[in-house]
């Protein structure tokens, strides 16, 4: 019969198993389609074609790892001004693919966005005024498939 003594071990033993299972990393399937989340603007008003204000946009991605190549197969970052439907990419850079983990189906992380005012917050002739534009963005992977798509707040460009 058990005492109160052998009771309190089993009981923290077994509580010690059942930690050790829960922080045991758990790996998923491969996913079928990229991730995309965003997380933040580093500002939001820019000047007209200032070439010294610079955008962040913040985002986060889950992709496949074989879904991850280098150079012209790196994954990309699809991004569609809403003003006139331009749509620019920006490539990841190699060191994702360098540095795949050798166990995971999936890889995760986050990754900024740097948009130039000179290059990408420009008035249209028929706004001298000012403007405001979102931009629609999603992850592309190697193999083409594409993530979820989101959308920025509102960017306003400044005379």
């Amino acid at each position: 019969m058990l005492t109160l003594v052998g009771m309190k071990k089993y009981t923290l033993l077994f509580i010690i198993i059942l930690t050790a299972f829960a922080a045991c990393k758990k790996t998923g399937p491969a996913k079928e389609k990229p991730e995309l989340a965003f997380v933040s603007l580093s500002h939001n008003a820019v000047t007209n074609g200032d070439l010294k204000d610079t955008v962040l946009i913040s985002l986060r991605y889950t992709i496949a790892a074989s879904d991850v190549g280098k150079d012209s197969t790196a994954p990309y970052i699809a991004f569609k001004d809403s003003r006139d439907q331009t749509v620019n990419r920006q490539y990841f850079p190699n060191e994702i693919a360098d540095n795949l983990p050798e166990t995971d189906l999936n890889v995760s992380g986050a990754i900024t966005i740097r948009l130039n005012a000179g290059n990408y917050f420009v008035l249209r002739p028929d706004r001298p005024e000012g403007d405001t534009l979102q931009y629609e963005m999603y992850l592309v992977g190697k193999n083409g498939v594409e993530s979820n798509r989101i959308t920025t707040s509102d960017i306003y460009i400044l005379p």
